[in-house]
C-alpha cells in the first residue's frame, strides 16, 4: 500500500528536555517508487548522527544529510530498491569519515555503498548478488581488524568496511532478513524468523564456518539480545 499516493518524507528535531521542536525538514515530496506493508513506514531506517549532521536514509526516496540546526547538505539518489511491497527497513552505518548503505533489492541488482560524509560522495561500491533484506549490517573488530557483517537469505558476507572488499562468507539465514546481527566475545549471531526460523553463529574474524546453528523459534522482527555467554 502507498506507491499510488504522494507522500511527505520528514526529518523533525525536537528538544529533548522540552519536547519543543527546534526544526523540520521535508527531505522527499511525492509519488514513491515501492508499496509498504500497512504496519510500516518509509521512515522505518533509524537516522544517524556523528554529532556534526544528521543523516536519514528513506530507501529508493533518498538518503539525506542535514546539519544540527536543520541546513541541507547533500543528498544521494541509491537508484530503485525493490522491496517486494514491504518498504525500507535498513538503517545507514557509520565507519569512520564513511557511511554504509545495505542496498538489497529483489530483482537481484542489490549493493554496498559508502559514502563520504562530509559530501555523500561514492567512495566505493560492491556489488551483491542477494535478494531484497531490511536488516542493517554491523561493525564487528575480528583479528585487530574491523569488519562489516551483512545478512541474507542466502548468504552472509563479512567486508573490509573501507574498500568493500569481501574478508569471508558463510551460510545465509534461509528467511527474510530483518533482525539485525549482534556481537559479543567475537561471536556474531544472524537470525531470522520467516518464514523459516534459523539463526547461525559465526567467529568474527574468521573463515565463515559456522559456530553452531539452531533452528526453533526465532523472531521475525525484532533483533536478538546477546548477554554475556547467551543470547536470547
Amino acid at each position: 500500500m502507498g506507491a499510488d499516493l504522494r507522500h511527505k518524507l520528514v526529518l523533525i528535531c525536537l528538544d529533548r528536555k522540552s519536547g519543543k521542536l527546534l526544526w523540520q525538514q521535508v527531505a522527499y515530496e511525492g509519488p514513491v517508487f515501492d508499496e509498504r506493508h500497512k504496519a510500516g513506514s518509509y521512515a522505518a531506517p533509524t537516522p544517524v548522527t556523528d554529532g556534526r549532521a544528521v543523516y536519514a536514509y528513506f530507501g529508493a526516496e533518498g538518503f539525506y544529510a542535514y546539519d544540527m540546526k536543520g541546513k541541507f547538505l547533500w543528498k544521494y539518489d541509491p537508484g530503485k530498491i525493490m522491496t517486494v511491497g514491504m518498504g525500507p527497513g535498513t538503517s545507514p552505518v557509520l565507519a569512520g569519515e564513511l557511511l554504509i548503505l545495505q542496498c538489497d533489492s529483489s530483482d537481484q541488482k542489490s549493493k554496498l555503498v559508502a559514502l563520504n560524509q562530509k559530501n555523500g560522495e561514492l567512495v566505493w561500491k560492491t556489488d551483491r548478488k542477494t535478494d531484497v533484506t531490511w536488516a542493517t549490517p554491523m561493525l564487528v573488530e575480528g583479528n585487530g581488524k574491523q569488519e562489516l557483517i551483512t545478512t541474507a537469505n542466502d548468504v552472509v558476507i563479512s567486508y573490509d568496511p573501507q574498500t568493500g572488499k569481501e574478508r569471508w562468507r558463510g551460510p545465509g539465514v534461509k528467511g527474510n532478513a530483518v533482525p539485525s546481527p549482534v556481537s559479543g566475545n567475537r561471536i556474531v549471531v544472524v537470525s531470522a524468523g520467516y518464514p523459516d526460523k534459523y539463526a547461525w553463529a559465526f567467529r568474527a574474524g574468521g573463515d565463515g564456518k559456522p559456530l553452531w546453528e539452531y533452528a526453533k523459534g526465532t523472531a521475525y522482527v525484532p533483533s536478538p539480545i546477546f548477554m554475556a555467554t547467551t543470547c536470547i
